[in-house]
């Protein structure tokens, strides 16, 4: 699996990657996936995310839009022959339309099969459509594209894009850097050493087993973009690289005050900007490894001294097209737990600004 090109919207140009000798080459892209990470608000424009149009040597349009609340299509014209493949969130869906979201279509010219996949940031709520026979993308096309964003991308609420030569699966948008240290029974180790089996200290005191752990590599940028948080804040012992939307856990009496509440959860991307976090090493786009671990319970770990969530996965194993389209689709879904939703708050940027300021004061 081989990434092409990436863009953050307020970038002038994409990013290319090099590619590795056994990538293959040629004109037209028979298998792929473009993958949009999205922050969907109240009051934004309707219209295309991405899009080229036709080219002397191909004579095909192609676009990715947000039609309407909830409704986003593949729109291709292939010599002058259109063809629309919608995906509607289903009503019993709808309340997790406000926030991050991942829009990836994926085809395999080849097989005539493809996919529109939308998810949410808890990787258990995943809406998809399949695609029949879709067509071949020219190459050059599909990486200028990236150069020539629509004018109003950004107010749909595009915030990141990148382009890969395989098909790529949902996968959570939290995650860790491998270097991350885990509290274990045996002490902190490294996230990286760690393997299915393998206990590790929950927030209650218990030692709860791995049951899968998921790694992926990706461009940073959108959600997957890495925020840095800094040490000594958060009870960090040392500083934390995560991704923008991975949570961390915060108590405390100024927390009950504010919130009215014993604990809130805070986006990694809330903090960005404020005297928690660092600036993070490396630039925007690079390529970055994200891992974290699924437990039995979605229970709490410790990380770097940090409390932190897991990966949510809901009932994600009743879901037969949604567990197909994600990053665990390789799992007997027999096997695969069960999580109830948290209700403790999710802070937005404001308040997480506000809590922010006040630690620090």
């Amino acid at each position: 699996m081989s990434w092409l090109a990436a863009r953050c919207p307020h970038a002038t140009q994409a990013i290319r990657y090099p590619l590795p000798s056994t990538a293959m080459h040629g004109p037209l892209m028979t298998t792929g996936s473009i993958c949009l990470d999205l922050l969907l608000e109240d009051g934004q424009d309707f219209g295309a995310l991405v899009a080229f149009d036709p080219h002397a040597d191909w004579q095909m349009a192609f676009s990715i839009d947000r039609v309407d609340i909830g409704i986003f299509a593949v729109r291709l014209s292939q010599n002058g022959r259109p063809r629309e493949i919608q995906l509607t969130v289903p009503d019993g869906h709808q309340t997790g339309l406000e926030g991050p979201a991942r829009l990836i279509y994926a085809w395999d010219s080849l097989t005539r099969w493809g996919r529109l996949t939308l998810m949410m940031p808890s990787g258990a709520n995943l809406v998809s459509v399949d695609v029949k026979a879709p067509p071949p993308l020219p190459r050059c096309q599909v990486l200028d594209m990236l150069d020539t964003l629509p004018d109003r991308a950004m107010d749909s609420g595009l915030i990141g894009c990148s382009i890969n030569d395989q098909i790529v699966p949902a996968a959570p948008f939290a995650g860790l850097c491998p270097s991350t240290r885990i509290a274990t029974p045996g002490g902190p180790r490294s996230l990286q050493d760690l393997k299915r089996g393998d206990l590790v200290l929950s927030e209650d005191g218990d030692f709860v087993p791995i049951l899968y752990k998921l790694s992926r590599k990706r461009p940073s940028i959108g959600h997957d973009a890495i925020v840095c948080l800094r040490a000594p804040y958060l009870g960090l012992q040392q500083n934390l690289s995560i991704a923008a939307q991975q949570r961390v856990v915060v108590a405390g009496d100024d927390v009950d005050y504010l919130f009215g509440q014993p604990q809130v959860r805070v986006p990694a991307q809330a903090l960005q900007n404020s005297a928690f976090t660092v600036p993070t090493p490396g630039n925007a786009g690079d390529l970055a490894v994200l891992s974290h671990v699924v437990l039995p319970g979605n229970q709490r770990i410790w990380a770097n001294g940090a409390l932190v969530e897991t990966l949510f996965l809901g009932r994600l194993r009743r879901d037969r097209n949604g567990l197909a389209a994600s990053a665990l689709a390789h799992l007997d879904r027999n096997d695969l737990p069960e999580h109830r939703s948290d209700g403790t708050p999710v802070l937005r940027s404001f308040d997480a600004a506000v809590l922010a300021e006040r630690r620090i004061a």
